[in-house]
């Protein structure tokens, strides 16, 4: 954009904000509630402005320094983006290659609250990866957690050998972190 644009444009926006006023669409215009709530319409929308070009996800603050990281879904495809050690951005698909499950959560509301009583009551600092691909329907979640807790108690089993069948199991199948 010339300079010359810039500056009558941002003369403008001041005479709106100095005056109390912003620009008069000539009269009242009416759109039919459909606009919003239009799936064929949304479809059109989502393929014209956003499927094939480039989004921003989120600003330098969101990721202030290394090993931060946040996740988004609000392309349609699970987003993992991250600093590395050295301070370099970068973004991933979140999702595991071999079973397509989401690989990270940011942990909130009621899946943070199992979160942290997984890592308490196992005495962890990470949660495993079977427990996140369970956090995409937290009452899965809880109720598994609730069931494993119970399993796990003292019983006939001592809770080292339960411990000891559950991350074999887990290895097989590629769960843990």
């Amino acid at each position: 954009m010339l300079r010359e644009e810039q500056i009558r444009l941002l003369k403008g926006l001041i005479h709106y904000q100095e005056s109390g006023t912003n620009v008069d669409a000539g009269g009242i215009i009416k759109n039919p509630s459909s606009t919003y709530t239009c799936e064929e319409r949304f479809e059109k929308e989502w393929n014209t402005f956003f499927k094939d070009y480039p989004q921003i996800v989120g600003m330098t603050g969101d990721l202030p320094e290394p090993g931060t990281f946040f996740t988004r879904e609000d392309f349609g495809i699970p987003l993992l983006a991250a600093r590395d050690e050295k301070g370099k951005f970068k973004a991933f698909a979140n999702v595991c290659a071999h079973r397509g499950v989401i690989v990270e959560n940011e942990a909130k509301g009621k899946v943070k609250e199992i979160y942290e009583d997984i890592k308490s009551t196992r005495q962890i600092t990470e949660v495993p990866n079977f427990w996140k691909s369970l956090a995409n329907d937290p009452e899965t979640l809880e109720r598994t957690w609730t069931s494993i807790k119970q399993v796990m108690k003292k019983g006939s089993l001592d809770s080292l050998t339960k411990e000891l069948i559950y991350v074999a199991v887990s290895m097989t199948n590629s769960c843990l972190l």
